[in-house]
C-alpha cells in the first residue's frame, strides 16, 4: 500500500514538473496558435478548393508560390530582429532592445509600404518569448485573410479576390504588432535610451538567413511551378489539391521552431549550449509530422473527402507520397531556425546545392506525378539528413539541460504568459 502510495506521489510530481516545463508549456501555447491559425488557412484553402474549379484553384496556387518567394525578405528579416532581441533581453540590455525596434521600425517602412515593417512586431515578440502576443497576432493575420478573400471571392472578384486577403493581413498585423510592442516597454521602463543602436550585424545576418529560408521555398515550392509547366492544367489541379494536404503536415510542427528559435538564442547569448532543445524539439516535430503521415499513408480518401470534398483516383495515389516529404521538411524547418538561432551557417551550402539539384531533377525527368513526388522524398530526405550532420553538436548527447529554460529572453518563465 505504502509502496503504491510512492508510485502515485512520484506520478503527480512528474506531472507538476512537466506543466512547469517553459519548453513543453511554450510550445503548447504557440502550438494552439499556430494550430488555430492553420485552421483558419485551411478554412481558406477548403473554401478557395470548393468554390473555385480545379483549373482555377490550380492557379490560386500558382500565385500563391510567388508571393511565398515575394516574401522571402521578410521571412529573412523577422529570424535576424528575433535573433537579436532575444540575445539582447537575455542580457538585460532593455535600452538596447527599444531603441533597435524604433530604428528597425523606421528602417524598414522606407523600404516597404507594409510587408517589411509587419514582420518586426513578430520578430520583437519571438525574441521575447512573449508566445500568447505572438499565437495572437498570426491568428489575426490569417482571420483577415479568410474573411477578405472569401468576401472578394463570393462576390465575383475570383482568384484576384482570393490574393487580396494575403496584402491586407500584413497590415492590420503591424498595428496590433506595434501596440503589443509599446505596451511592453512601457512595463520595462529603460534608462538611459539609446540614440542610434548599431544595426549592421543585424542586417547583414539577413544574407544567410535569406539564403537559407530560400533554399527552403525552393525545395517545398518550386515543385508546383515545375508542375504548371510540364503538365496540363488538369494534372496541375490534382497535384494542387494534394499538396494541399501535404503542407498541413509541413508546418504541423512550425510552432516547435518558433519557440526553440529564442531559446537557444538566449542560451547561445550566455554561453551556454542549447543543443538539448534542437533534440528536444526534434522529437517532438517528428512525432506530430510521422502521426499525420500516417494517417495519409493508411486513410488518404477519408482525409481528401474531409479536408477538400475531392476524392479523384488521381489525387489519392499522391496524398501518401506528399504527406511522407513534407514530413522530412518540416525536420528540416526545425533544423534551419535552430542552426540560424546559434550562428551556424555551414548548412546553407549544402541547402543551395540540394535546392538546385532537385529543381534539375524534376526538369530533366518528369515523367508522371508520382515520380516527380518521389524526387521530393528523396531530396527532403537528403536535405534533412545533410543538414542534421552539419549541426554543430547534434550527435552529442547532453547529460542534463546547462540552463533551466525558464531563465531565457524576458526574464523567466512568464515570458509567454
Amino acid at each position: 500500500m505504502k509502496d503504491l502510495k510512492n508510485k502515485i506521489l512520484d506520478i503527480q510530481i512528474f506531472n507538476r514538473r512537466f506543466l512547469r516545463d517553459d519548453f513543453i508549456r511554450h510550445a503548447g501555447i504557440t502550438m494552439a496558435g499556430t494550430q488555430l491559425a492553420g485552421v483558419i488557412n485551411l478554412l481558406f484553402h477548403l473554401l478557395m478548393v470548393r468554390i473555385l474549379d480545379v483549373v482555377d484553384y490550380g492557379v490560386l496556387n500558382s500565385l500563391v508560390v510567388f508571393t511565398v518567394f515575394f516574401g522571402q525578405l521578410t521571412a529573412a528579416i523577422q529570424p535576424a530582429l528575433a535573433k537579436f532581441f532575444a540575445e539582447e533581453l537575455a542580457r538585460g540590455k532593455i535600452a538596447l532592445a527599444a531603441a533597435t525596434a524604433k530604428r528597425a521600425g523606421r528602417d524598414l517602412g522606407l523600404v516597404v509600404a507594409v510587408h517589411l515593417p509587419a514582420c518586426l512586431p513578430p520578430a520583437f515578440l519571438q525574441g521575447a518569448q512573449k508566445f500568447t502576443p505572438l499565437a495572437f497576432l498570426n491568428v489575426t493575420y490569417a482571420l483577415v485573410k479568410l474573411l477578405v478573400g472569401v468576401g472578394l471571392v463570393l462576390v465575383g472578384a475570383g482568384v484576384a479576390g482570393a490574393l487580396s486577403g494575403y496584402f491586407f493581413g500584413p497590415f492590420l498585423m503591424l498595428l496590433a504588432g506595434v501596440w503589443l510592442i509599446r505596451r511592453y516597454f512601457h512595463r520595462r521602463p529603460a534608462s538611459p535610451e539609446i540614440a542610434s543602436p548599431a544595426m549592421g550585424p543585424i542586417y547583414r545576418y539577413v544574407v544567410p538567413t535569406l539564403l537559407a529560408l530560400l533554399s527552403f521555398a525552393v525545395l517545398t515550392n518550386v515543385d508546383i511551378t515545375l508542375v504548371k509547366a510540364f503538365f496540363s492544367p488538369q494534372d496541375a489541379g490534382y497535384y494542387s489539391v494534394a499538396q494541399m494536404v501535404g503542407k498541413i503536415i509541413l508546418f504541423l510542427p512550425a510552432a516547435v521552431a518558433v519557440v526553440v528559435f529564442p531559446k537557444a538564442a538566449s542560451l547561445k547569448a550566455m554561453n551556454s549550449s542549447a543543443i538539448h532543445l534542437f533534440h528536444r524539439g526534434l522529437k517532438l516535430a517528428a512525432l506530430l509530422s510521422g502521426s499525420a503521415t500516417a494517417v495519409c499513408w493508411l486513410l488518404p480518401e477519408t482525409v481528401l473527402r474531409i479536408l477538400t470534398g475531392k476524392t479523384d483516383p488521381e489525387i489519392i495515389s499522391l496524398v501518401g507520397l506528399f504527406a511522407l516529404a513534407m514530413s522530412f521538411y518540416s525536420l528540416l524547418w526545425l533544423e534551419i531556425f535552430y542552426n540560424l538561432s546559434v550562428g551556424a551557417t555551414r548548412f546553407i551550402k549544402f541547402l543551395l546545392l540540394a535546392a538546385a539539384g532537385q529543381v534539375t531533377a524534376i526538369c530533366i525527368y518528369h515523367p508522371d506525378l508520382r515520380t516527380v513526388l518521389i524526387l521530393l522524398n528523396i531530396f527532403g530526405c537528403l536535405s534533412f539528413l545533410g543538414t542534421f550532420f552539419l549541426t554543430p553538436g547534434s550527435f552529442r548527447l547532453p547529460l542534463h539541460n546547462p540552463l533551466p529554460d525558464g531563465e531565457g529572453a524576458g526574464g523567466g518563465g512568464g515570458a509567454g504568459s
